[in-house]
């Protein structure tokens, strides 16, 4: 029975690392709900993502999204790391910019495949355009102003 016991143990320790394994290498990629050509002018957009249909989410994964100025993600910086599916965007200047996010296995570490890459560009409205809104707002507001103060005028001289 011992010298059973001895033949089985390496066989089974196998085992338990390649489930081990097999566990952390099918981490599910998540997709992202955005579509991946983002264009805006007001500089902000929020991005989120989810797992295929088939996937349970488990309370031991969380998320890595990352961000970079090129495609190649050859430099790159880390935004978001935890268990949310969406992150906002906020304040960002001119240009274009590269998302992508991943599965992490929040006890090991172990990361997933990257998600599809969404591209952002942004570009915000021209000054000219911006001043010549205001400029009509302005004009509107003083004529606004214009009418109330004559429609007061009328109602004191009929009474």
């Amino acid at each position: 029975m011992r010298q059973r016991l001895k033949k089985l143990l390496p066989i089974l320790a196998m085992t338990c690392l390649v489930i081990l394994h097999l566990n952390a290498a099918e981490l599910p990629t998540p997709v992202f709900t955005n579509s991946l050509s983002i264009r805006t002018e007001s500089g902000f957009y929020q991005l989120s993502w989810h797992f295929p249909p088939s996937v349970i989410p488990q309370d031991h994964w969380e998320f890595e999204l990352q961000t970079s100025g090129d495609s190649t993600f050859a430099k790159y910086e880390t935004l978001y790391q935890g268990p949310d599916f969406a992150t906002f965007l906020s304040g960002l200047p001119n240009g274009h910019y590269y998302y992508r996010v991943r599965t992490i296995a929040e006890d090991t570490q172990t990361p997933g495949a990257w998600s599809a890459t969404v591209t952002a560009t942004v570009k915000h409205h021209s000054l000219a355009f911006a001043l010549s809104l205001f400029g009509i707002g302005a004009i509107v507001f003083a004529l606004t102003v214009g009418i109330v103060k004559q429609g007061n005028r009328r109602m004191v001289n009929t009474n």
